[in-house]
């Protein structure tokens, strides 16, 4: 059973029921904090109940309603950025036993990523019902809300996998690199060596790239002046630019309203963008750096004078992993727009393929 929380009305309702004999309970709700459920979501912690019937928290009445019996039982909270959402409560093991600690671990994962997709349903149901949009509107809204949900179920995959890979690659680095110092230099076995240790390295490098992904963390914003902050921001990138014989144009139309941000956040978030373009630009060209409060928003717009991106692939840019290029593992793009909506901003991208590309950062105001 998945069970949301609706706030305002300060009740419980069952969102999903899978399993016999639901049918009674599909409009049934419970109060805040009762049965199992209520006491999950109220304390916001999860449980194992060996034995239903004995548990003081177990409510009988929602059994004598279906004509289920219930013996036991795992749950645990949906919980969303730090705030409770529902929960999600399992009964009954097939073994007809208890449920165990890889049970509730296992739960846990899976509550990750229904929380994430219950509150994006919520908000794009919202945005549907306040607001007089048009159906691309809509899809547009729709296709964000997706991706965040994607990003948020990766984002708790990808810090399993790269934890059990990076164990087993420094092992396979350390040995093959003692084999290579133990073999003569003229051993037929020194370029499978050198092939190994060539892979160990890009295995490595991604593992990084992974680990810098879902150590991102929240943002912890504080109020800022824009132009003073880019800056500063931009003062490290003038030397690498003029290098590349890139010309760097700045375009603040102030006064700028000043905005609440996490500046390493941001300046990560930037660095990525940046990179990306000066590797976008064969030779001499230019990136201009834009920014304007329009409406509730701030926006920093950077352009490219660069080879662009190719209309099919658009769509397809910020997904993790997805990359034109002979190398990076194609994070870049994905962590600028995790770290962006961090700030319940918006990352949108404008390009013509084989002339330029314009990536847009919106942060709310106020």
């Amino acid at each position: 059973t998945i069970y949301v929380l609706d706030e305002e009305r300060q009740e419980i309702q069952f969102r999903v029921l899978r399993g016999k004999r639901t049918g009674p309970l599909k409009t049934m709700t419970l109060k805040m904090g009762e049965g199992v459920a209520g006491w999950v979501i109220s304390e916001g912690k999860p449980v194992i109940i060996d034995d239903a019937a004995s548990d003081p928290r177990f409510a009988s009445h929602f059994d004598k309603e279906s004509g289920f019996e219930t013996r036991a039982m795992v749950a645990v909270p949906l919980t969303y950025k730090e705030k409770t959402v529902g929960a999600i409560q399992v009964l009954n093991p097939k073994s007809g036993g208890h449920f165990h600690d890889e049970d509730l671990t296992l739960l846990q994962s899976l509550g990750n990523i229904v929380a994430a997709a219950l509150e994006n349903a919520r908000l794009y149901e919202m945005a549907k019902s306040r607001y007089e949009m048009t159906s691309e509107e809509l899809r547009e809204v729709q296709a964000r809300l997706i991706r965040t949900e994607r990003m948020a179920a990766l984002y708790h995959l990808m810090s399993g996998v790269a934890h059990e890979v990076r164990n087993p690659v420094v092992s396979i680095g350390g040995f093959a690199a003692r084999m290579k110092k133990k073999l003569p230099q003229d051993h037929e076995f020194q370029k499978y060596l050198d092939i190994i240790l060539d892979a160990v390295d890009r295995l490595q490098r991604l593992v990084d790239d992974v680990k810098e992904f879902y150590s991102l963390g929240q943002a912890n914003p504080v109020l800022v002046a824009p132009d003073d902050f880019l800056d500063e921001f931009l003062s490290r990138w003038e030397a690498r630019m003029a290098d590349a014989g890139i010309e760097l144009v700045r375009d603040y139309n102030g006064p700028l309203p000043r905005v609440r941000i996490d500046p390493d956040m941001v300046r990560v978030a930037l660095d990525k963008v940046l990179t990306n373009s000066l590797e976008a630009i064969s030779g001499r060209g230019g990136i201009s750096l834009k920014v304007r409060a329009q409406g509730d928003y701030l926006k920093i717009s950077i352009t490219d004078t660069g080879k662009g991106i190719a209309k099919h692939d658009l769509p397809h840019v910020f997904d993790p992993f997805f990359t034109s290029k002979t190398q990076g593992v194609g994070l870049g793009l994905a962590t600028v727009h995790h770290l962006i909506a961090e700030h319940q901003g918006e990352v949108k991208i404008v390009s013509e393929h084989g002339r330029s590309t314009t990536v847009i950062l919106s942060f709310p105001l106020g």
